[in-house]
């Protein structure tokens, strides 16, 4: 046994002691000890020998799952998919997808955990979604000879320490990994320096997303008039601190939305007091049936902003301003000219999509003060239009693709059957 997997064992049984500790005051860490509770564990309550086709999704990772779940039942709808996660946030999307057989929390990370895990279900692969790597979970696969595959990877260059060393020794020990471009695949073949099964495939969110709006949800017409239109998506306190200013001054000559992240009562009202404050009308989405193109549309509810964004020319996106920008990618699918503020690091689309142009302009812009986005805005008004828009729209569909790279690494190294399509 590897030294560095012996001291991982010694030390993993006291750590989880003490986080089983934490959770009394810590509701996310006791519903997860909850979930692994039970006479029964809950990943053997699935039919024993199915040989379902095993995906990890830590949590919100499920995004980039979905699409290669879509396609592989799409192709065999017989096989059995089995999906397991980490965090419980993620259990309402699991239920709620057609193409999950079976779900259930990950085991804790035992070896002896790991090993019925695999005896009963006896998988034909593990597909890890971008992240979540456990050190018992791919030594029982590696020495089931299991094949695995951790698709969607990025490099994150910030890593370092004991957790890039652990995450060096993890990677070696799978059977490929894709990652989302050439810049990660060269990043982490100089790594890994010898391990050689490390392939460019793309981003399966880029399908996902797409996917979305092509089967979007039906919206109020409620955008019947031609003048720009600015949708601010997904913002907080200090976003709107930056978006009411500009909003004041070129309300006369464009459109403006804005949809908080989260339309809480407090929000809103907070909201709707600042502009009270300027006299600028506004309407609410649930509440409105006809538009007034000079008011602002404060969107009230949840689940429909990635399909408001085909209204707009343009679009910031919240969280920028403050901690960590929220995702670009629907904008930017949508074809709207994106503006972010200055704490967008977190995003890998909102950085790449600054150093493509489309049309002359580049599709992310980044932005610190009101002054500075009313400039942009009023200089860009006229040239972003419905064909600039067509034009990124493509650009976002050129990334699109990698979920069927996914399953034909599926089809060529694992023994998968049932009838094709």
């Amino acid at each position: 046994m590897p030294l560095f997997m012996l001291v991982y064992r010694i030390f993993y049984g006291p750590l989880l002691g003490i986080a089983r500790i934490i959770s009394f005051f810590n509701p996310k860490l006791r519903q997860g000890f909850k979930l692994r509770s039970g006479r029964k564990k809950p990943w053997l309550q699935f039919e024993a020998s199915s040989q379902p086709l095993w995906f990890h999704c830590a949590s919100g990772e499920f995004e980039y799952a979905k699409p290669v779940l879509r396609e592989i039942k799409a192709q065999w709808p017989q096989q059995k998919i089995l999906v397991t996660f980490f965090s419980p946030s993620v259990v309402n999307s699991l239920k709620s997808n057609p193409d999950v057989d079976f779900f259930c929390p990950l085991p804790w990370d035992k070896k002896s955990e790991f090993d019925q895990f695999i005896e009963h279900h006896n998988p034909k692969a593990l597909l890890i979604a971008r992240t979540d790597l456990w050190p018992n979970m791919i030594a029982a696969c590696k020495s089931k000879k299991l094949p695995t595959l951790l698709f969607s990877k990025t490099v994150n260059t910030t890593k370092t320490g004991l957790s890039r060393w652990l995450e060096r020794k993890l990677l070696k020990k799978l059977t490929a990994i894709f990652c989302v471009s050439n810049e990660d695949r060269s990043l982490l073949i100089k790594d890994l320096k010898n391990y050689k099964e490390v392939h460019a495939a793309g981003d399966t969110r880029y399908d996902q997303c797409l996917y979305r709006l092509q089967h979007g949800k039906t919206l109020k017409p409620l955008y019947n008039f031609y003048r720009p239109l600015f949708i601010a998506g997904s913002t907080w306190d200090k976003d709107e601190e930056l978006l009411i200013p500009v909003i004041e001054e070129l309300h006369n000559d464009m459109s403006f939305i804005i949809a908080p992240h989260e339309p809480t009562e407090k929000h809103l009202n907070k909201l709707t007091k600042q502009l009270d404050k300027l006299s600028l009308k506004y309407n609410f989405y649930s509440k409105t049936q006809s538009w007034d193109p000079e008011a602002i549309l404060i969107v009230d509810q949840v689940g429909i902003l990635a399909d408001l964004y085909a209204w707009g020319q343009f679009s910031f996106v919240g969280g920028s301003m403050e901690k960590s920008v929220h995702s670009v990618m629907e904008p930017l699918a949508q074809g709207c000219l994106t503006f972010v503020g200055p704490f967008h690091k977190n995003n890998r689309e909102a950085i790449h999509f600054q150093t493509v142009e489309v049309d002359g302009e580049a599709p992310v812009q980044v932005v610190t003060k009101s002054t500075e986005l009313s400039d942009k805005l009023s200089s860009l008004s006229g040239r972003w239009g419905s064909l600039q828009k067509n034009n990124l729209q493509r650009e976002v569909q050129k990334k699109a693709g990698a979920s069927k790279i996914v399953v034909k690494w599926i089809s060529n190294n694992t023994d998968i059957n049932g009838p094709r399509l």
